[in-house]
């Protein structure tokens, strides 16, 4: 277990960075100053605003005000690139001075009007796609190419976190055939601090920590939590509770052996019968279970809530229309999000 509690490497930060390296290490893991002033405040409750709208300037502005409603200082805005497929070398990057662009800088600058902490997480989707193919599979033609397309394209970003001031930066997300290329992510780090002073993050799927080669260059890491809790449909509350109390040990292991500050950059359940069992799988059936999307969500919070081992996490997702029959992940207008306004308000 991690020897001394975030509380402890608060007292150190409301003190000043006298022994700056004895705050950085507090905890027994790495703490860059970034990371801990992430922290200073407590974990990470956290909402995902995806921007998912298929018009160009569209106007995030009351969702972002129906987030901040909801009781949360985060949100962690997605932002989509594409690619053509799996094998491509070149990210299509919007040119400058379009809607894309000033669409983007107007949400940041709205969250920030809002007074809320954000997490920019920009994400790499695939035009064209088979069943096993998406982006944790990119395996692209000229590796140097792409790279090269790739630091373009996150410098535009690292520009805009810099000027509006955004709290954690995301050099990407789910890279998982990538992950290996230990020199080619540390150049693109080492574009993104050159531009950037905030927290350096990556995102990495919950099924591929071990595939990480560069997570010294990081300040804090985030997961794409997506770990299968049961094995069967309509488990009771106290069976999901057991399974995040297992997941909250392995997350901390995982914390400790990756000497990082982990946090949750993606939690989601939908709202179908069975999430529980495969919580990445969209559509995994077309009965609707309000039930146990709810109950998903109350056993992290109970399991979570006072560990102050426990670094946080942004919430999958809070986009579309939801209410009592919607299938999708948001918990808009669904019993579960009475229990993540309970968690935010705590």
């Amino acid at each position: 277990m991690i020897k001394i509690s975030i509380s402890f490497l608060i007292l150190f930060l409301s003190f000043g960075f006298s022994d700056k390296q004895a705050a950085m290490e507090a905890n027994g893991i790495r703490y860059t100053e970034n990371a801990a002033n992430i922290f200073k405040t407590g974990m990470i409750k956290g909402m995902t605003m995806p921007m998912h709208s298929k018009v160009e300037n569209f106007d995030y502005g009351p969702t972002l005000n129906e987030i901040k409603d909801l009781g949360t200082e985060w949100v962690q805005i997605n932002v989509k690139f594409y690619q053509e497929n799996y094998r491509s070398s070149l990210i299509k990057i919007p040119f400058e001075n379009t809607p894309f662009w000033f669409n983007l800088e107007a949400t940041i600058a709205k969250a920030k009007a809002l007074d809320l902490k954000i997490s920019l997480l920009p994400i790499v989707r695939l035009d064209r796609t088979t069943a096993t193919e998406w982006r944790g599979s990119i395996q692209p033609d000229s590796k140097s190419i792409w790279y090269t397309s790739y630091i373009q394209m996150i410098e535009k970003v690292a520009f805009l976190a810099s000027k509006h001031e955004v709290e954690i930066l995301s050099i990407g997300s789910e890279f998982t055939s990538m992950q290996g290329d230990s020199l080619e992510w540390k150049d693109v780090i080492s574009s993104v601090k050159s531009i950037y002073c905030g927290a350096v993050s990556y995102s990495v799927n919950w099924d591929a920590l071990d595939k990480l080669s560069f997570v010294d260059e990081l300040d804090i890491l985030g997961v794409s939590c997506y770990y299968p809790l049961t094995r069967y449909n309509n488990p009771s509350l106290r069976n999901l509770k057991k399974a995040w109390t297992s997941l909250k040990s392995t997350l901390i292991m995982e914390q400790e052996n990756l000497n990082i500050p982990i946090y949750l950059s993606e939690l989601g359940y939908t709202s179908q019968d069975g999430t529980n069992t495969n919580p990445w799988n969209y559509a995994i059936s077309e009965d609707i279970d309000l039930e146990e999307q709810k109950d998903c969500f109350q056993a992290f919070v109970s399991t979570i809530n006072n560990d102050s081992n426990f670094h946080g996490a942004f919430i999958y997702d809070w986009f579309d229309k939801g209410g009592l029959k919607d299938l999708d992940y948001t918990v808009k207008g669904k019993p579960a999000e009475k229990v993540l306004r309970d968690w935010f308000s705590k």
